[in-house]
């Protein structure tokens, strides 16, 4: 690893005082407050701590009658106060109590096998160790700093399995930065090839750097934490591996489409993903290559429900719907978009405006002209009729969804929008589609 501190290459000092400290009981019994440890490896502060140990008693309170405090026993850190908790405690064990609660309610207690990149002087390690009893721990790190978490981690009855080949989770947390960007790629390529989940804390920028090679093994944004992001994947959920950087209204654009992929491929967004059943041609293919647009060859159901455990809410900025027109599946594509929608965000529905009952007949191809409609105007009727806080502005064919106070619009069915005919839709389609309204 390379590791730098405010563009001042200190690798050396850290490296030799981890050497030094594993024969030297006094500096053993305070490094965790030595100013040569603690310049290469981040201190959290109270303040950072409290707001750690507020997300633990909100999702996992009961890790606090657990063993936590153990990792304060060695190392002399600076404890603080918090309130609620009777004895001071080091504001980076809170942390590292966090994060097992994260892991613990992502992938479970059952994880027999674990490597950390990383793992510093084996803090997150022993309380791993602790509140997963079973897990076989390995930890990658630089060869003068391995030797001294595997002195640290011993004082604690803790032993490293250096022979495990597969993972059923691998971790890094905060070292990724560190690392140069070949060094990043040989870990995906011989570790996290390797492991069945991730998690990972490291800067988007960072991660990034390695999108040339890192694209098939991208991660679920989960929350952020200052520059700092925790990114998860999960293989046994096959879960589709998707990161979306870019923060709401920052231009994330999602296009569930059975067409040819063109269209996506022309419009401006920072982040661009398409969902279909449909391979794009070849040529199509490159074009999203370059433009980075992502793809995933599946139905809209198992992305939203991948999407659902991997992204928060409130994401995407821009959703087009173009995908399977029956009633049935547009009408549940817009619940998952506008849940997911966020402030201010569109949804775009096509062919909600069909001409002729020739539009509306027949199988759905991506191949027709003009192209199938389907029953995606009957969504159109029922969004009007029934949901409120949103708009909904039909445009030639497309309609245009915002959240954004409105009221349910009157005199449209309010029930049964299935048993809508074409025939009804003919006598009544500026009022049902609100055409009117918008001339």
């Amino acid at each position: 690893m390379t590791w730098e501190h405010e563009g001042s290459f200190v690798g050396d000092d850290y490296l030799k005082f981890c050497l030094i400290a594993i024969a030297s009981p006094k500096l053993m019994n305070a490094f965790k407050t030595n100013p040569a440890y603690t310049r290469v490896l981040s201190c959290v502060p109270p303040d950072e701590g409290t707001s750690y140990l507020k997300k633990i008693r909100e999702r996992y309170p009961d890790l606090l009658d657990g063993p936590y405090r153990e990792n304060d026993r060695l190392g002399g850190p600076a404890l603080a106060t918090f309130e609620g908790i009777d004895d001071a405690v080091d504001p980076n064990t809170i942390r590292y109590l966090k994060q097992v609660g994260d892991i613990r309610k992502l992938f479970g207690d059952d994880l027999p096998t674990i490597a950390e990149i990383g793992g510093g002087y084996g803090g997150l390690c022993l309380l791993i160790k602790r509140y997963l009893r079973n897990a076989r721990y390995k930890i990658f790190d630089h060869p003068l700093v391995e030797p001294f978490s595997r002195a640290y981690l011993a004082k604690h009855d803790v032993l490293l399995w250096d022979d495990l080949q597969e993972y059923d989770l691998v971790i890094s947390n905060w070292a990724w930065d560190e690392l140069t960007r070949d060094e990043r790629q040989l870990y995906i390529d011989r570790v996290f090839t390797r492991a069945r989940r991730g998690y990972l804390t490291a800067r988007p920028r960072v991660v990034e750097e390695n999108d040339w090679g890192l694209r098939p093994y991208s991660m679920g944004e989960m929350e952020g934490f200052g520059e700092h992001y925790i990114f998860t994947w999960d293989d046994t959920k096959k879960v589709p591996r998707v990161r979306f950087a870019a923060a709401a209204g920052q231009g994330v654009l999602l296009e569930i489409g059975n067409g040819d992929g063109r269209e996506i491929a022309a419009l401006e967004a920072a982040i661009k993903i398409r969902v279909s059943p449909y391979e794009p041609t070849p040529l199509v293919n490159s074009l999203h290559k370059a433009k980075k647009i992502r793809n995933f060859k599946m139905s809209s159901d198992d992305f939203f429900d991948s999407y659902d455990r991997l992204i928060a809410r409130g994401t995407l900025d821009t959703v087009i719907l173009d995908g399977t027109k029956t009633h049935e599946q547009s009408r549940k594509d817009l619940a998952n978009a506008l849940g997911r929608l966020s402030p201010g965000g569109t949804v775009i529905m096509r062919g909600c405006n069909p001409e002729k009952l020739e539009h509306t007949q027949g199988l759905d191809d991506p191949r027709r002209t003009p192209p199938w409609a389907g029953d995606v105007w009957k969504t159109v009727v029922e969004a009007r009729a029934t949901h409120r806080g949103i708009s909904v502005r039909v445009e030639g064919s497309n309609a245009v969804i915002k959240k954004e106070s409105s009221t349910a619009a009157e005199g449209l069915p309010q029930r049964d929008f299935y048993k809508l005919r074409f025939e009804d839709l003919e006598k009544n389609r500026s009022a049902w589609l609100g055409l009117d309204a918008h001339l």
